[in-house]
């Protein structure tokens, strides 16, 4: 301020004042000029002080009536001598027809980044210019603000802002996202309100946990300006890609499908709204607990069928540890060796196979006008029995039970399908809660998983 009383030339009348002669009228008239100009420069320099100061000292300062004691009497005020400094902002926010009042006022004009914030005891809503620092942002909440200088701006949104502390991660509620804001603001009041509890002594700011009041979140140092910016570490928007999160998905779907027969299935339009298919780096845990078995025998030759319903294996499943909602614990197996048709048919007792089979007969031969050649089961009870070799005898003797000792299991057609199957009900189970709808409900997700995907070779 010195010096620019200096640049005015008034610095000397500020230090010295005007001394007025007891009897002017000895005086010539140079001399009278010479006091008319200092008594001029002197309500110069008392206007400069006066315009300088704050509202609340000008009562005081109307009653000195010279330059030099309104001098002496800012030196005495610090607050004064800060605003003589002419470093101030002041901005005064409120929302159009609301009873909520946005003040915000700072003696500083520092630059700050996007990440700082001034605690605010007069703002009654947090408030940022930094869209980036939103976890969540409903942009659909508008509404208008006016300045302190009737200027208005737009509330485009409103949302929570994710921050990283030394006790965790903190979630800020209720934000408003003003792109035209120049500063972010913390609200005292709405912290209040949410329980936290913030205090002010010396030159710092101590915030306490809304929960644990003994627990401090934060201590904000006060500035040289009498303002409490603090500086925060944004969480950011976390989330996958959503193509790595749709792959997953659709894994899970088709009952732990490989990835790069889903890439096969995008590719070739083999599926409606299949969405295209990334690589995934890792392992899916589920299949690596679920798909674990021996190792393979050796490929060799073994005879297929070379029409419908020329050869049909069989096989029983069960009793199952979780029943079905018709308590059904069994189920039967049929499948065609030609065309890989599958059925399945559920059972409360093992004792309802001959029953089933015939069933299976009577639908089969109708649909395709052929005759079942050729039985292939395991050497189970369920076939190995008069009641069913007196059935194969008098009606349909065409029929030949071929009954096999199983020492390859993977050259076996049924047992092949049936691990396929306890594959993914394995998995699915370990990654879902399908574990308590029942087997049947699981054992016909699993069957109609296999049927969606292609398949190289005949399983």
């Amino acid at each position: 301020m010195k010096t620019y009383f200096q640049s005015q030339k008034l610095w000397e009348i500020v230090e010295e004042g005007v001394t007025l002669p007891e009897d002017s009228s000895t005086s010539s008239s140079a001399e009278k000029g010479k006091l008319e100009n200092k008594k001029a420069k002197d309500s110069e320099a008392l206007y400069y002080i006066q315009t300088a100061v704050q509202i609340i000292f000008f009562q005081e300062l109307v009653l000195l009536h010279r330059q030099k004691k309104h001098g002496a009497f800012c030196k005495r005020n610090i607050k004064a001598v800060q605003r003589l400094k002419g470093n101030h902002q002041a901005n005064c926010i409120e929302e159009n027809n609301s009873s909520d009042q946005l003040f915000y006022t700072c003696n500083s004009v520092a630059e700050t980044g996007e990440a700082t914030w001034y605690i605010d005891s007069a703002a009654s809503n947090h408030m940022t210019y930094n869209k980036g620092a939103f976890q969540t942002l409903d942009e659909s909440f508008k509404t208008n603000v006016k300045l302190g200088d009737n200027h208005i701006v737009k509330v485009e949104g409103k949302g929570s802002v994710a921050i990283n502390t030394k006790k965790g991660t903190r979630i800020i509620n209720d934000v408003m996202y003003i792109p035209n804001l120049r500063t972010n603001l913390f609200s005292v009041g709405q912290m209040m309100e949410k329980g936290y509890t913030l205090h002010f002594g010396g030159d710092s700011c101590t915030i306490y946990d809304n929960k644990d009041k003994t627990l401090k979140i934060a201590e904000v140092r006060m500035k040289e300006h009498r303002c409490f910016p603090i500086h925060l570490q944004y969480m950011g928007r976390t989330a996958m890609k959503a193509q790595e999160d749709q792959s997953w998905l659709w894994h899970r779907r088709l009952g732990h499908f490989n990835f790069q027969g889903l890439k096969i299935l995008h590719q070739k339009k083999m599926m409606t709204d299949l969405p295209q298919i990334q690589a995934i780096e890792g392992a899916c845990e589920a299949c690596l607990q679920g798909k674990q078995h021996k190792k393979p025998f050796p490929s060799g030759t073994s005879w297929r069928a070379k029409a419908v319903l020329e050869l049909i294996h069989t096989d029983v499943c069960g009793p199952m540890r979780t029943p079905s909602h018709e308590q059904n614990r069994y189920f039967i197996l049929f499948i065609d060796d030609y065309s890989r048709m599958t059925w399945v048919y559920f059972m409360r007792e093992k004792s309802e196979v001959f029953k089933v089979f015939k069933k299976f007969k009577n639908l089969v031969e109708k649909q395709s006008g052929r005759s079942i050649k050729v039985l292939r089961s395991d050497r189970g009870k369920e076939y190995n029995n008069s009641e069913f070799d007196k059935f194969c005898e008098e009606r349909v003797s065409n029929i030949k039970l071929l009954s096999v000792i199983i020492l390859n299991k993977m050259e076996y057609q049924k047992e092949r399908t049936e691990q396929s199957w306890r594959w993914q009900d394995r998995c699915c189970k370990r990654n879902t809660c399908q574990k308590l709808f029942g087997q049947k409900q699981s054992t016909l997700q699993s069957i109609y998983s296999t049927g969606v995907p292609p398949r190289r070779f005949k399983t």
